[in-house]
Formats: C-alpha cells, structure tokens, sequence
C-alpha cells in the first residue's frame, strides 16, 4: 500500500472503529497478526482481540472520541499521534490524577500489511 492508503486505514481505525463504534471494521482493517496493547493488561491479538479491546472501553467510556493530531505515512509504516477525550474520560482522569488534564494523548506506529 502506499502512503495515502495506509493514512486511510489509520483514519478507518480512529473514526469508524473507535469513534463510530462499528466492530465489523475491524475484520477489514486488522490483520490476523494485528497486536494491541495497553500497559495495564495483556495484548490483544488480531480482529477479535481489537473487538474485545474497543468493547471494553466503550463499556467502561461510551463517549470516548479520539482525534488524529498527526499522522505520517509512507508505503511501508504509519505513525499518529492521538488524543483521547470524553466526560467520562475526563471525570474517571480527573478522579485518579487530582490537576490531570481531561483528555489522554498517546501515540502509535504500525507496519501496513493486507488484512487476508
């Protein structure tokens, strides 16, 4: 894929999966070799393990957006930079980290390759 292809799975993954909440996106996006991972728990491996990550939290924040700060692509790997904000989001921070700010920022790079 090139790097306006790889740019437009990134954003499928924030807008549909994430921010739409539509599920079936994952087994067009996700590789069977997909990983995702948050620092708390164990990873997640591919379509159905996002499924399950992305259920989990809508379950814990249902009004979770993210919004894409950056992303840099090329034909091989992309790279973005995320915000993750929400009143849930923001009272659950604002509870656990006394003077935090209301949104999370993160960031992730990934290597393009055909879901199959």
């Amino acid at each position: 894929m090139g790097a306006a292809e790889n740019k437009a799975v990134v954003n499928r993954y924030f807008e549909e999966l994430w921010n739409n909440y539509d599920l079936d996106v994952a087994d067009e996006i996700a590789h069977p070799e997909f990983f995702f991972t948050i620092p708390t728990h164990a990873d997640s491996h591919g379509p159905q393990g996002l499924k399950d990550e992305i259920n989990m939290l809508h379950t814990a924040f249902p009004d979770i957006h993210f919004s894409q700060e950056d992303v840099f692509a090329d034909d091989e790997r992309v790279a973005v930079r995320w915000v993750a904000a929400g009143p849930t989001w923001a009272s659950s921070w604002a509870t656990s980290r006394a003077g935090a700010a209301s949104g999370s920022r993160g960031s992730a790079a990934t290597a393009s390759r055909t879901a199959s």
